[in-house]
């Protein structure tokens, strides 16, 4: 599932860069798009030295779903699209009674443009650092958690 939505108080193009390679894309001055679909990939995981390990995924998504554009002269542009998305995973670490990792996600896509507004390409990533230490749980917190009706 991606939903996304970009509204703006003028236009996504700031005026003072608008020319002719924004096209009729400088007039739209809100965004918004969901869609759904299914994702077929390929995940890898590698283990090396006992504690190291690189972990890494590719998939591809066809997602469909309604497409919004708004001007800024008022006129809306609305389209059911079937649009591609690709992401990449890759995670490195190290496994040990203390953790340590990094994780990084980048995964876009491109909507069609309605009408003549070619096409909008959106992408977003981050980078984690996370630092995770194990502890054994109490007894007391044990029977605690066994009691909760989960």
């Amino acid at each position: 599932m991606f939903y996304s939505s970009v509204v703006t108080d003028s236009s996504l193009i700031p005026s003072f860069t608008q020319d002719s390679i924004y096209g009729v894309i400088s007039k739209v001055q809100q965004f918004r798009a969901f869609q759904i679909g299914s994702t077929a990939g390929y995940a890898y995981s590698l283990a090396a030295k006992k504690h190291f390990f690189l972990i890494a995924s590719l998939n591809l998504s066809f997602m469909t779903g309604p497409v919004s554009f708004n001007n800024i002269d008022g006129k809306e542009n609305d389209q059911w699209q079937v649009n591609p998305v690709f992401g990449i995973r890759m995670g490195l670490g190290y496994n040990s009674p203390k953790w340590l990792g990094i994780k990084f996600l980048l995964e876009g896509t491109t909507i069609k443009g309605a009408d003549e507004l070619g096409e909008v390409s959106i992408s977003g990533g981050s980078v984690r650092l996370n630092y995770v230490k194990r502890f054994e749980m109490s007894k007391k917190f044990k029977s605690f958690l066994a009691k909760l009706p989960l």
